[in-house]
């Protein structure tokens, strides 16, 4: 049995609530969704989501960049929905603890001046690809078989720093819509 650690990136994120003008993979995304849940359900895989603290700062700010009050609203209470559930210890949905300690701030500064910026990789993306990275050790020693952690965005060069491959075809763009 395979365990999928996935770390959500606000692009994902954006389409599985349903944003309205970020939701143009929406229906994509939910299927996806919807086949790693089914493969927790059979048994045959064990699908654990994280949803880092940038997830939530940028899905959080393009919520609030929805033109439509209403729809706004009805974002918002979704966002807050899904976030409630991972922060009470889901065993589906986690919020991802923040991967770099604030006493670390000026070293991965430097990092990311003279690294990842020089490669078109943000700060949010960054400090994902650190949180998938500290996922990854994390769990290497509690179980380092048959144990994957991908990260599952629309964005080809974030994922292309995805800690594993996973097989799942439909997490990663370009083998499926989403």
């Amino acid at each position: 049995m395979t365990e999928y650690h996935i770390v959500v990136d606000s692009s994902v994120f954006l389409n599985l609530l349903d944003v309205p003008g970020f939701n143009s993979k929406a229906s994509d995304c939910l299927i996806c969704l919807d086949k790693l849940l089914a493969l927790n359900m059979e048994g045959s895989h064990i699908v654990r989501f994280y949803l880092p603290f940038t997830t939530l700062l940028e899905t959080g700010s393009h919520i609030a960049d929805v033109g439509n009050g209403q729809a706004r609203r009805q974002a918002a209470e979704k966002f807050g929905a899904w976030v409630t559930r991972a922060f009470q210890d889901d065993d589906l949905w986690n919020v991802a603890a923040l991967a770099v300690p604030f006493q670390d701030w000026p070293k991965v500064l430097e990092v990311f001046r003279q690294q990842y910026v020089m490669i078109g990789i943000g700060w949010g993306d960054m400090l994902i690809v650190k949180d998938a990275e500290r996922l990854k050790q994390f769990q290497r020693v509690r179980k380092p078989l048959r144990m994957k952690v991908c990260i599952w965005t629309l964005d080809n060069a974030l994922r292309s720093y995805s800690p594993d491959q996973c097989e799942e075809r439909c997490i990663w763009p370009g083998t499926s819509s989403c």
